[in-house]
C-alpha cells in the first residue's frame, strides 16, 4: 500500500489527498482516493438558513448528524480582517443517508462512478478555436465528479419518493432488481444533464443555495465574476456530451 500526496491543485488548502492501491486476492489493484481534511464538527448543528422541515430525505437520524465546518485556505478568506474562515460540509448527514438507503440504489451510484472512471469511459476530443486554444481531449472523471452524482441521487429520491418504496417494498427477482438498477443510474445522469447541462445550476441537497457547479469558484475572493460565468458554462456543456454519451450506453 502506498500513499502519495496529491498536489495537483492550483490553491493551497488545509487538506490533502491520498492515492491508496488496494491489493489482496479479490481486489487485484483497486485504486482508492482519501481526502484527509482537518474539521471541526458541532454535534447537530445545521446553518440557521436551512429549512429542514422541507427536505423530504431530513430524518430524525440524518438531522442529527449535522454538518462540519471546514477551515478556508487564505486566498478563500481574502482580505485577513475577512470574517468568513470556514466552508460548510454536509458529510456528516450525506453519510448517514447514503449507509441506510436500498443496496439496489446505492448500486446505481456506484454504477454512476464506475461509469465516469478512465479505465471504463471513453475520453472526448473537444474543438478549441483554432486561435488561442487547440483541440484538447478531456476525461470524464475531469468534469464529472462523484459529488455530483450523489447530489443528483439525492434530488431523485427525493422528488420520487416511490423509488425508495418500490425497492424496499417489493419481493423482485434479481433480473429485476438489476433492471431497477441500470435504470436509477440513467436517470442520475439525465438528472445531472437538466440541472448541469441544461440549467448550470446543480444544488447541494442540503444547501441548496450552493450550486456545485462554481461554488469553490466563487469562494475564492480576487475570482472574476465573469470568468466564473464562463467557466460554468463550459463546465455544464461538457457535463452535457457526457452525460449523453453515458446514458447511450447504457441504453444499447
Amino acid at each position: 500500500m502506498n500513499g502519495i500526496s496529491d498536489g495537483s491543485e492550483d490553491i493551497e488548502r488545509p487538506a490533502f489527498s491520498m492515492q491508496v492501491t488496494w491489493m489482496s486476492c479479490y481486489h487485484k489493484q483497486l485504486h482508492i482516493s482519501v481526502d484527509m481534511v482537518p474539521a471541526i464538527y458541532p454535534e447537530s448543528w445545521w446553518p440557521r438558513y436551512i429549512d429542514t422541515t422541507t427536505m423530504h430525505l431530513m430524518t430524525k437520524t440524518v438531522k442529527d448528524e449535522g454538518c462540519l465546518l471546514l477551515a478556508l485556505s487564505q486566498e478563500e478568506r481574502g482580505p485577513e480582517d475577512s470574517e468568513f474562515n470556514f466552508r460548510i460540509s454536509c458529510l456528516p448527514a450525506e453519510r448517514n443517508l447514503m449507509v441506510n438507503l436500498p443496496q439496489a440504489v446505492k448500486d446505481a451510484y456506484v454504477l454512476a462512478k464506475v461509469l465516469i472512471s478512465d479505465e471504463v469511459s471513453p475520453v472526448v476530443t473537444f474543438s478549441g478555436d483554432g486561435v488561442t486554444t487547440e483541440d484538447y481531449v478531456v476525461h470524464p472523471s475531469s468534469v464529472i465528479k462523484s459529488y455530483m452524482l450523489k447530489n443528483c441521487l439525492l434530488h431523485i429520491l427525493s422528488e420520487e419518493s416511490s423509488l425508495m418504496t418500490e425497492c424496499q417494498e417489493k419481493l423482485l427477482s434479481g433480473r429485476d432488481m438489476m433492471k431497477f438498477t441500470v435504470n436509477l443510474t440513467i436517470r442520475i445522469f439525465y438528472k445531472l444533464q437538466q440541472l448541469a447541462g441544461q440549467e448550470e445550476m446543480l444544488p447541494v441537497y442540503f444547501l441548496p443555495s450552493q450550486n456545485i457547479l462554481n461554488y469553490e469558484d466563487l469562494m475564492i475572493y480576487h475570482n472574476d465574476p465573469e470568468e466564473i460565468q464562463k467557466d460554468t458554462h463550459d463546465l455544464a456543456t461538457k457535463i452535457s456530451v457526457f452525460c449523453s454519451m453515458l446514458v447511450q450506453c447504457l441504453t444499447i
